[in-house]
């Protein structure tokens, strides 16, 4: 499956955000995210399955990455 790369941001790790074909045969946004302690991925069932955003659903996928993972040890 393709997918893009994009800057993880200041928590580090990796974002890729695929294209993957839901059971419908459409695609369907999403983006996932790696680190060495936590993974997660974003999926967006709103965006038009013709024209996906995954520059906005990368910066989405960062926004929900910072708020739910705490630096602290």
């Amino acid at each position: 499956m393709p997918y893009t790369v994009f800057p993880p941001g200041p928590l580090d790790g990796f974002l890729k955000c695929p294209a993957p074909v839901n059971e419908h045969g459409d695609d369907v946004a999403a983006c996932a995210w790696a680190d060495g302690s936590t993974i997660g991925r974003v999926i967006d069932l709103g965006q038009d399955a013709r024209n996906l955003d995954l520059p906005a659903l990368a910066e989405h996928t960062r926004t929900i990455r910072a708020a739910m993972t705490s630096t602290e040890k």
